[in-house]
């Protein structure tokens, strides 16, 4: 897996305040405040399936910060 977004449900729209066709093909880790802790994220639960207790945050569109895990 390559973590670039390949689809996108119109929650995580909402939750970032992108379009659709501004997240297709972009990097899922460009899309929390701290894109090299979620590329190490992402990298562990594409090689265990899942992962557990490690929060991210997204930038909102207004500019506040919303804590997902």
């Amino acid at each position: 897996a390559s973590g670039i977004i390949t689809d996108i449900n119109a929650p995580f729209e909402l939750l970032t305040g992108k379009p659709r066709n501004a997240l297709v093909g972009a990097p899922l880790a460009d899309q929390f405040t701290d894109p090299v802790r979620a590329q190490s994220a992402l990298a562990r639960a594409f090689a265990n399936d899942s992962i557990n207790d490690f929060d991210l945050l997204v930038p909102r569109p207004d500019g506040s910060h919303i804590s997902v895990s």
